[in-house]
């Protein structure tokens, strides 16, 4: 299980590319292990990686959140 989940982080890591900032939120212990697996991904380790636990969200409440997170007038 490990292993695939793993390699399933890889996947995702590969296609976000190099942002100069990353986001990372949700409920639960995904996004922490998403954020280990990017220093074990051979990415940069100088992108700001911001982390913050949520609820569940809707996609209006998502594209808010990263708004509010970046300064984005709405």
């Amino acid at each position: 299980h490990n292993q695939r989940l793993n390699q399933f982080y890889d996947d995702v890591i590969r296609q976000i590319g190099e942002p100069d900032a990353l986001l990372l939120f949700g409920p639960g212990e995904a996004k922490l292990q998403r954020k280990d697996r990017l220093g074990h991904s051979g990415a940069s380790s100088e992108r700001p990686v911001a982390i913050e636990s949520t609820d569940k969200l809707t996609d209006p409440q998502i594209v808010a959140k990263v708004k509010e997170h970046y300064g984005v007038a709405r």
